[in-house]
């Protein structure tokens, strides 16, 4: 910023003098006055100069970039209203913040979102009634957190399906669908969840790769708490798998996978 607002080599009166011959060949310093609406000094004084161009970087710099979260006002969906409505209207960048109430519907999120419940309030509950996976996430670098997923109980219905990438899927409550959380891609993180009794497993990934998986609580789930399937070079730690109907964590033609300091209690086996 110093640079950009530097004055120059050249001195104020150099440049005024230069002007002003320049201008005097053919016009009064009256004219040029009038023509310009505004004093010399005031125009092309050096007291200005810099301001100026101060003025229109901070300006430039303010103006939010496409996708830019940072930028971002949220919209705001609440109870009655489409939640998959303001993802259709929405931008790449943008948040939609789901107010606390319950929602009857199966969402699909195609664009590089934020998409949660309103920060310090009750989590929205996301019911599909049995339709259809209760979160399908198809794009990449999407954040999914505070929200409560439920409903998806029928084979294979997942409460949140990943099938994109780079997403973050954080703070929800995943209770009571066919299968919890279903990830068939890679470098996503999965942290901070509470899933709880879905009846096919808490968690399954399916050929999925270099996903971080931890601090998760995963309980009374069926089958499994969390199960992998050909999948590889993934990263589970300290999450809790206790009190399932089956395998705390279970791997099935998988190798490559970073599982260390998770708490498996009371489960018909740990690993």
């Amino acid at each position: 910023m110093e640079n950009l607002c530097a004055r120059t080599s050249r001195s104020p009166v150099h440049r005024r003098n230069y002007f002003n011959y320049f201008w005097s060949e053919k016009h009064s310093m009256n004219e040029a006055r009038t023509y310009f609406g505004l004093s010399m000094h005031s125009v092309f004084g050096v007291s200005y100069l810099p301001s100026c161009l101060c003025l229109i970087l901070i300006v430039l710099l303010s103006i939010p970039g496409p996708g830019n979260a940072a930028f971002a006002s949220p919209v705001f969906v609440g109870p009655g209203q489409s939640i998959q409505e303001a993802i259709d209207r929405a931008s790449a960048g943008d948040i939609i913040e789901i107010q606390p109430g319950d929602y009857k519907e199966c969402i699909n999120i195609t664009k590089k979102l934020i998409v949660r419940g309103s920060p310090g309030q009750r989590a929205p509950v996301l019911d599909s009634d049995g339709r259809n996976s209760v979160i399908s996430l198809l794009a990449d670098g999407i954040v999914v957190e505070g929200l409560s997923v439920t409903g998806a109980d029928n084979v294979p219905m997942s409460g949140i399906q990943v099938l994109s990438h780079k997403n973050v899927i954080a703070n929800n409550t995943v209770k009571g669908n066919s299968v919890g959380i279903y990830v068939a891609s890679s470098d996503n993180s999965i942290a901070f969840n509470k899933i709880e009794d879905n009846y096919f497993g808490g968690m399954i990934l399916f050929s999925a790769t270099n996903n971080s998986i931890s601090n998760n609580n995963l309980f009374e789930n069926n089958l499994a708490g969390i199960m992998l399937i050909k999948s590889a070079d993934n990263t589970l730690a300290k999450n809790n798998a206790s009190y399932n109907m089956g395998i705390g964590i279970k791997l099935y033609l998988s190798q490559g996978n970073d599982i260390h300091r998770n708490e498996l209690i009371t489960n018909d086996y740990g690993i």
